[in-house]
């Protein structure tokens, strides 16, 4: 079975009508084992790689970047390189030599066909550079000087009945109406059963998006372990300093009139938190909503679910009481579980 290689989302905004949830469904039913995303952005990466771990899918970060109109794409081999897409996208879509030179580590690189001018810019300064070829005769001919070659086939939209859909994306993105000429010609821009991609190239084209999809391999560091330890000046764990901060906290806010029902929610959320890893975390928060309060600078009373935590509201880190307003404090840690 084949790596598709070059597939969009309806991410990469008025380009492609692929859903990713519907992306996954279509895999498993296609028995795709590995798939690549390689959207102009990353806005979708994160919900890209848990659906496709949540299905025994492999993902493969990707994305597509422009240099000198010409369309270049980048894979993360790991964490490093995933952390250099993001650098390089932070800078922007459209890059230069020097950005790629400067982040280029842990990437791989795969120029389109129709990018083959651009060739020789990036050769000179990475190994890591294939081809990509969409048909057996003429793209592949042409570009048989190189051993680097790949099957590269751009996925727009998933079934190619989809494809009459598709040119309403276009007008919309080129201000165009139905009695304006677009730029678009079906070119196989769906995803394409294995059968499809041996017909439009060979088993060594199958081989050589399995190749690449073998060097790519991102494994997120677990949550907490990318906060740094904050140090306390009594010289205690980081856990320990965060329960008497949040006892001090909450007996000041209450006026030293904790009642029992204070007493065990604070004790089970500090119980979650330490299991999870969290108490630098919340210490961090903390240290700088207060730099921020006494520097005058405004701070609001919560935001979204981190009100339903009676420790932020203990350390001062908002201003929202969780018991009185019956707010709920799993629905807040949740969001970060999944993060983890």
């Amino acid at each position: 079975m084949y790596t598709p290689l070059y597939i969009k989302s309806n991410y990469s905004f008025f380009s492609s009508l692929v859903k990713i949830e519907n992306l996954i469904e279509e895999c498993v039913a296609k028995n795709i084992k590995n798939i690549a995303l390689c959207d102009d952005n990353m806005i979708a990466t994160m919900y890209f790689y848990k659906l496709c771990k949540s299905k025994n899918i492999k993902p493969i970060i990707g994305l597509e970047v422009t240099y000198s109109d010409y369309k270049i794409l980048l894979y993360a081999k790991n964490y490093e390189g995933y952390q250099n897409l993001l650098k390089i996208i932070t800078i922007g879509n459209t890059i230069n030599i020097d950005t790629f030179s400067l982040y280029k580590d842990n990437l791989i690189v795969v120029l389109p066909y129709d990018s083959l001018p651009i060739f020789k810019d990036f050769d000179n300064i990475t190994n890591s550079i294939y081809l990509g070829f969409s048909n057996k005769n003429e793209e592949y001919e042409l570009l048989k000087f190189s051993s680097r070659l790949v099957f590269l086939n751009k996925v727009l939209y998933l079934n190619k009945k989809e494809s009459e859909y598709f040119k309403y994306s276009i007008m919309l993105k080129e201000k165009k109406n139905i009695l304006d000429d677009i730029s678009f010609s079906d070119n196989n821009n769906y995803l394409l059963s294995n059968d499809e991609v041996l017909s439009l190239s060979s088993n060594n084209g199958i081989d050589s998006t399995n190749f690449i999809a073998n060097l790519c391999n991102v494994d997120f560091p677990s949550y907490s372990n990318l906060l740094p330890v904050y140090n306390n000046n009594l010289k205690i764990s980081s856990e320990d300093y965060l329960t008497k901060l949040s006892i001090q906290g909450i007996t000041i806010r209450l006026n030293n009139e904790v009642n029992e029902v204070y007493k065990k929610r604070l004790l089970y959320e500090l119980d979650v938190i330490k299991r999870m890893g969290f108490a630098n975390y919340f210490l961090i928060v903390y240290d700088y909503v207060k730099y921020a309060k006494k520097s005058g600078i405004l701070v609001g009373p919560g935001r979204g679910s981190a009100g339903g935590s009676l420790v932020a509201y203990a350390l001062g880190i908002i201003d929202v009481d969780p018991i009185k307003y019956d707010l709920l404090f799993e629905r807040f840690l949740n969001y970060y579980y999944k993060l983890a």
